[in-house]
């Protein structure tokens, strides 16, 4: 078991995390957690059906952040959109 000490540290060391990386990263680690998910079949049936994911995902396809644009066209192309 983890110490009371313990556990607020981990926060802490996640909150300075959080911190430090862009709102660019955020996306872009979202983004190619969606196409990861996307890779199970159950899983991409159910992303596919949601509408509003993919009218987002369209839309950050077009981001001026190369690498947030391209991991939504990767979670596009898993999704078969």
């Amino acid at each position: 078991l983890h110490s009371f000490s313990e556990k607020a540290n981990i926060s802490e060391n996640i909150s300075k995390f959080i911190e430090f990386i862009s709102l660019e990263q955020i996306q872009r680690y979202a983004l190619l957690a969606i196409g990861n998910l996307a890779f199970c079949r159950e899983n991409r049936m159910n992303l596919a059906a949601s509408g509003s994911l993919r009218e987002m995902l369209l839309h950050l396809s077009t981001a001026s952040n190369t690498s947030v644009a391209k991991a939504a066209m990767r979670a596009l192309a898993i999704l078969g959109k």
